[in-house]
């Protein structure tokens, strides 16, 4: 007769949560909120709350330029929907010098394709960002790198991972599970990052966001896959 208590630990072993892993730098989740469709977030007691232990709270004083939160949107849970016109949020900076590798996971999907940065700086060419339906870049405000094109267009919802390594600096991209860029040289300078949905020159999503991971450290592969498996796909419903 199967152990029940056996069963439950390896049950509680596979459910791989992002604080699971050491050197996490922030850490949102559209689902921290319990808010009416609509609702305006980035305000005085509306902050999207950091869920590390870093107090990287994401706010935005500006009416106008606050994303909303909409309910319903990955099956039955959430999204943070910015608008792709002037929506963004801002955080305590993070930052990553020569000296640290990273790692950034978003899920997400985009409501209308656009050319856009999902993670940026408010004063230098510095972010994460999607090339319209097909490629992933990321900029570190010297050098471009950008992968291979997505196997299916952003308005699928799905995992992103950017991870730079300290072997020769190089970024890596995945889409889900599936590898589209290694070993691409990124240059290595310190990379700041402030901003959700945009950089200082603009590029505004129009995006429904789920949930965006940051560590100071690259994860393997198989670890973003483990993520993936045991987290990001049955919460959010990704294929």
């Amino acid at each position: 007769m199967p152990n029940p208590i056996i069963n439950r630990r390896i049950i509680a072993a596979a459910r791989t949560r992002p604080s699971d892993f050491s050197n996490l730098e922030f850490w949102w989740k559209a689902d921290s909120f319990a808010l009416a469709d609509g609702t305006a977030i980035g305000g005085a007691g509306s902050e999207w709350q950091d869920q590390s232990a870093n107090n990287r709270d994401a706010v935005q004083g500006t009416a106008g330029a606050q994303p909303l939160f909409k309910t319903n949107i990955f099956g039955a849970m959430p999204s943070i929907r910015f608008d792709g016109s002037d929506d963004c949020l801002e955080f305590p900076v993070s930052t990553w010098s020569p000296s640290v590798a990273f790692t950034i996971l978003v899920v997400g999907k985009a409501v209308t394709v656009t050319d856009c940065e999902l993670l940026g700086h408010n004063a230098n060419n510095e972010q994460v960002r999607v090339n319209n339906a097909t490629t992933v870049s990321f900029f570190d405000g010297v050098s471009t790198s950008t992968s291979t094109a997505f196997g299916s267009s952003v308005v699928n919802a799905k995992l992103i991972s950017w991870r730079r390594t300290l072997v020769t600096f190089d970024l890596r991209f995945r889409e889900n599970k599936t590898s589209r860029g290694e070993n691409i040289a990124s240059g290595n300078q310190t990379v700041t990052l402030n901003r959700i949905g945009r950089t200082s020159f603009g590029g505004f999503p129009n995006w429904d966001i789920a949930e965006i991971v940051g560590y100071s450290t690259a994860l393997t592969s198989a670890q973003v896959d483990s993520l993936y498996d045991n987290y990001f796909k049955p919460r959010w419903g990704l294929p």
